[in-house]
């Protein structure tokens, strides 16, 4: 499997609304901090399979220097990446 596949495939496995995203991020124990677009949860879950995955507006990068390829976020991605910033799903929060 190629990078956008595996990264199409991580896209497709989540849940379809904001709060089944932060349900199923919690079950897997991931967590983050607001307002980073390496650290915050959505990051880190594909951070499982791309260490250098990064969250940027409605995309996300899963490569570095000269490779950095955005691949598109549906909106339901996106509307949890702006609810978790602005302070809904706590619980996400990593802990200081």
């Amino acid at each position: 499997m190629n990078t956008s596949e595996q990264v199409q495939q991580m896209i497709d496995t989540l849940p379809k609304t904001p709060r089944k995203i932060a349900k199923f991020l919690r079950s897997q124990g991931i967590t983050g901090r607001r307002g980073s677009c390496y650290s915050c949860p959505l990051a880190i879950y594909f951070k499982q399979e791309f260490p250098y995955a990064s969250i940027y507006g409605a995309s996300v990068r899963v490569g570095y220097g000269a490779w950095n390829e955005p691949f598109r976020l549906p909106k339901y991605a996106i509307d949890f990446t702006k609810a978790f910033d602005r302070g809904r799903f706590r619980y996400l929060q990593e802990k200081k």
